[in-house]
């Protein structure tokens, strides 16, 4: 008997690059290890009052809940968190209790480095609010050898100040042009809500004319969200995943793939870009994934040719959802694509 062979799936493909301006590795470099100091001060306090809680049964209870969420492993700043929405339910929920303020920070520090600056200083504005007694709030603490001593608070929303006026003046850098008010725009209806996107026509005219058309004829109807990583990307566009074994999940589509289209437009969160097979330069003719990172040792790799209008919050939801066991980037509860809508 001939023996079975499977084609390999189609993924986004990993490219070491270093085309990263020296602006852009100023913004790595400085500012961001400025934030993680102040949150590797915050750690370092959590795990001592994390340790010191367990004698008493409401506030391991308290921290017991936390960790069902965050991870924390060995070591200042060993952290890993979900998107910042969870950790804002879970500061609500904890409100009140030893590990709620915790909670609270731990959502500021995702805002931050998810860039979303006004909803960070909120927050933080909500800490105080709730704890205005507690360490996070009233310690004071020195964050560098030109700066005065200052409170956490005090110094995160600084910081947030200044990188969102140097951002303004190299706005290039964090995110594309936006799309024109008449781009074509597509609905899609899945089974976690609604996300609209819309099209860069101009800069890949046929990556988004060919999505244009499979969307109308109801190619992805039915199909699933089958690969998922919380701070990388979405994938689907698969017509295997309707019903075919998991074992074949990324290897299908139509019978023709489309040449890649070069532009300057980059990896930023919620961009739409076509998959393809890791020994191909071609993108598939189907498979796309929208980002909920920034992979930018994608960029130039792989067409991108849209972006998330609404629904933002739709994506992170699905790629927060749980891993099958025994894979790695295969969703346990796959999310479907209901429809596709041309918005005219």
């Amino acid at each position: 008997m001939a023996k079975k062979t499977h084609k390999a799936a189609t993924q986004i493909t990993i490219a070491s690059t270093e085309d990263e301006s020296i602006l852009s590795e100023w913004v790595q470099r400085f500012w961001k290890p400025a934030v993680g100091l102040a949150v590797l001060i915050a750690a370092a306090v959590l795990g001592k009052e994390y340790v010191d809680s367990k004698a008493a049964e409401d506030r391991a209870s308290s921290w017991n809940r936390l960790r069902e969420d965050v991870k924390f492993s060995s070591g200042f700043g060993g952290l890993e968190t979900p998107s910042a929405g969870v950790l804002a339910s879970v500061a609500d929920e904890l409100g009140g209790t030893p590990a709620g303020p915790w909670a609270r920070i731990l959502e500021v520090r995702q805002r931050i480095d998810d860039g979303e600056y006004d909803a960070a200083a909120a927050s933080l504005r909500t800490l105080q609010d709730e704890y205005p007694n507690h360490p996070l709030v009233k310690e004071v603490f020195q964050f560098g050898e030109d700066e005065s001593s200052r409170t956490l608070q005090e110094h995160l929303l600084a910081r947030m100040d200044g990188v969102r006026r140097w951002e303004a003046d190299h706005a290039s850098l964090f995110r594309n042009d936006p799309l024109p008010d008449d781009a074509p725009k597509i609905r899609l209806e899945t089974s976690k809500g609604l996300i609209t996107l819309g099209l860069y026509q101009e800069h890949a005219p046929k990556h988004a004319e060919n999505f244009l058309k499979l969307c109308r004829e109801g190619y992805y109807d039915g199909t699933l969200f089958h690969r998922i990583g919380q701070t990388f990307m979405i994938q689907g566009g698969d017509p295997n995943s309707r019903d075919g074994d998991p074992s074949t999940w990324g290897t299908g589509g139509p019978d023709y793939k489309i040449e890649p289209e070069r532009s300057d437009l980059r990896h930023f969160r919620y961009v739409l870009a076509a998959a393809k097979q890791p020994v191909d330069t071609e993108s598939s003719g189907s498979q796309f994934y929208i980002t909920t990172g920034t992979p930018h040792h994608l960029d130039g790799v792989h067409t991108i040719f849209g972006a998330v209008l609404e629904g933002k919050a739709v994506v992170d939801e699905i790629a927060a959802g749980q891993i099958a066991e025994g894979t790695t980037d295969r969703p346990q509860d796959p999310v479907v694509v209901n429809a596709t809508v041309v918005l005219e």
